[in-house]
């Protein structure tokens, strides 16, 4: 997976990028591409399978979303006049998902 860091251009093109490099790993890396099909496909059976990939790929995906999105949430808020200021900061991502479970 790129790091974030590597990522450039405003917030929005970093986040399109980062979803592309992310369908591109996984169109094209076989092993990943398969594993993922079977973790849907069989996963109720084999929970360890869909552990190990929600570990490897899954989670580092979604922090690195997770940061892009606080990081524009947070321009957004101290960029308004102080109005909004700390609101970024006492927003809970943690319970936010973009899915549940694999």
């Amino acid at each position: 997976m790129t790091a974030i860091g590597s990522l450039r251009g405003s917030r929005a093109d970093r986040i399109r990028d980062l979803l592309l490099i992310a369908y591109e790993n996984t169109a094209n890396e076989g092993k990943t591409r398969e594993l993922l099909r079977l973790s849907i496909a069989e996963g109720t059976r084999f929970p360890e399978m869909v552990d190990c990939l929600h570990e490897q790929f899954i989670a580092p995906t979604l922090a690195a979303l997770t940061g892009l999105v606080e990081q524009g949430i947070a321009r957004v808020y101290t960029g308004c006049g102080g109005r909004h200021a700390g609101r970024a900061r006492d927003f809970d991502f943690s319970r936010c998902r973009l899915a549940s479970g694999v």
